[in-house]
């Protein structure tokens, strides 16, 4: 969400106009190394290290980011009990736009 100042003068009119351009989204799938799909991940995508959207991945490991602002975005992961480990990555989203980005994260299962 960004925010939009208008200046208003008591007793004032006039005409003035406001473009606020389409939002960006963000959709993949979260898998091991194997390219095994991750349910349950917690996906976030931060701006100036505020958090600007935030999903958890389905049974199928697929997760979708909305209303994102065009621009880079840091895309950061996450499950429950840290038993998968993965990578911060800057990706530039769109205006109007969904971006597809595979995340592949490191498992304690792997290696069994």
């Amino acid at each position: 969400t960004r925010a939009v100042r208008v200046n208003a003068v008591a007793g004032g009119f006039g005409d003035g106009s406001v473009t606020l351009a389409p939002a960006a989204s963000l959709s993949g799938t979260v898998s091991d190394g194997r390219a095994v799909p991750i349910a349950n991940v917690v996906v976030r995508a931060t701006v100036d290290g505020a958090v600007v959207a935030q999903a958890r991945t389905s049974g199928e490991g697929i997760y979708l980011l909305e209303n994102l602002p065009a621009g880079p975005v840091v895309v950061s992961v996450a499950t429950s009990k840290d038993e998968c480990l993965g990578d911060d990555t800057t990706l530039t989203v769109t205006a109007g736009a969904r971006t597809t980005h595979r995340i592949e994260m490191v498992c304690a299962w792997q290696g069994r």
